[in-house]
């Protein structure tokens, strides 16, 4: 991942805060990658869920021992569910989803004891950060009700500089409205389930384009899509 990202800064400013020794490629080349994991015992491993799909799909990665490996780190996009169980099968480890953005920094990240039952979800807000679900009113829902997540966080931005309208539109009362569809349950754990802007208007009903999606990846025929709307001629 590009240094100049968010999640890839972040988790180069965590590793010198504490110490730990960074492996850095200059691409990503999927053999290199196991090499230095095994080699190198890497505790910790940052990824894309992609990276991870091209991982578990590797032939000769099945090839290699990681003795090392306790974390891998999913960010940059929702991590399918039949991603994880192969990269599990593989590397005996669980990719645990982090969840950020650029505006706030790291928001949480899911450090479940059971990783496998909550593999879909982001885990519970970080330290110091507040996390909730709102309507299309502002009011926060209540638990397990999917409305938009909005954040507050002692490292977030106050606004975007010189677009005073967009900042006005996401920055409000203290809190960074996402944009991000989600829900926290019963026992604070957040799982988001779409975008707020990606809802495709079908004669008044509002249909989640990734719900689409994660509906046909069920087919075992299937290996990607994308749903997009289409007006009607």
């Amino acid at each position: 991942m590009p240094l100049s990202h968010t999640y890839a800064f972040g988790n180069f400013i965590s590793s010198v805060k504490v110490g730990a020794t960074i492996y850095l490629l200059e691409d990503f080349n999927r053999k290199r990658v196991c090499e230095i994991l095994e080699r190198e015992k890497i505790t910790v491993f940052p990824a894309v869920p992609f990276m991870l799909d091209m991982l578990s799909t590797f032939r000769d990665a099945k090839n290699n021992d990681y003795p090392g490996l306790k974390h891998v780190i999913s960010a940059g996009s929702p991590l399918d569910e039949n991603i994880a169980e192969r990269f599990f099968k593989v590397f005996k480890v669980y990719p645990r989803q982090l969840y950020g953005s650029s505006e706030t920094g790291v928001i949480s990240i899911n450090m479940s004891e059971d990783a496998a039952l909550r593999c879909q979800s982001v885990g519970r807000p970080v330290k110091n950060v507040t996390v909730k679900i709102v309507d299309d009113d502002g009011k926060s829902c209540d638990r397990d009700l999917i409305g938009e997540i909005a954040v507050s966080s002692p490292s977030m931005a106050s606004g975007y500089q010189n677009q005073e309208e967009e900042t006005r539109k996401v920055f409000k009362k203290g809190f960074y409205h996402t944009g991000d569809l989600g829900l926290i349950d019963s026992d604070g754990y957040i799982y988001i389930k779409g975008r707020k802007k990606l809802f495709i208007n079908i004669s008044g009903q509002k249909v989640d384009p990734v719900e689409v999606e994660n509906t046909l990846m069920g087919h075992g025929d299937i290996r990607e899509v994308a749903v997009k709307g289409s007006k009607s001629r």
